[in-house]
């Protein structure tokens, strides 16, 4: 229990309980269920394919308090919001990257820009470019988070080089290709 979490927006502290169960095999996928309750009373149950979970309360504002749920597998990485009246989460942002086929996706950093919006850091690796990063600006609105722009800022990776023992780092050769060459 955080003593500042308000999901109800009624300015009081609330219990969230998390309970992860469920653990099997089936159909050569890993099934988990996680239990969300909120003031003991049983809001939500989501189904994972991942047991290594973590959960993150963010807090834009008073109006705006969510949960992000976040398991070792990138495909399980999604905010959610408490609706009192429901006593159910909505899902506000699940951003899956479409077109970076062959790669994937890691939540890397969330910066919280003002009282509606969020600035989140990915690191993807499409194929054709290698580990890259992307920083999308996401606006709240209508209840869900959208994209400020479908146009991300986008820097190539450095690596170590694997014969050096020394910190000197190169860049990966694809620098060229993005638009502010950093």
């Amino acid at each position: 229990l955080h003593s500042r979490v308000d999901l109800t927006g009624d300015g009081k502290a609330d219990q969230l309980n998390v309970q992860i169960t469920g653990s099997k095999w089936s159909n050569n996928k890993l099934k988990v269920s996680l239990s969300m309750s909120v003031n003991k009373k049983k809001a939500q149950k989501f189904f994972l394919s991942d047991d290594a979970i973590s959960i993150s309360y963010i807090s834009l504002s008073k109006n705006i308090q969510l949960i992000r749920i976040q398991s070792g597998s990138s495909a399980y990485d999604f905010f959610v919001q408490y609706n009192k009246s429901t006593n159910k989460f909505n899902t506000v942002l699940k951003e899956s990257l479409g077109g970076f086929l062959h790669g994937y996706e890691i939540i890397r950093d969330i910066s919280i820009v003002n009282k509606n919006t969020m600035k989140i850091k990915y690191f993807i690796q499409p194929c054709l470019t290698g580990p890259i990063n992307i920083s999308y600006t996401y606006v709240y609105s209508n209840k869900s988070f959208k994209r400020k722009s479908n146009t991300a800022t986008a820097t190539s990776m450095y690596y170590k080089r694997k014969n050096h023992l020394t910190s000197s780092w190169y860049q990966d050769g694809y620098q060229k290709y993005f638009y502010s060459n950093k």
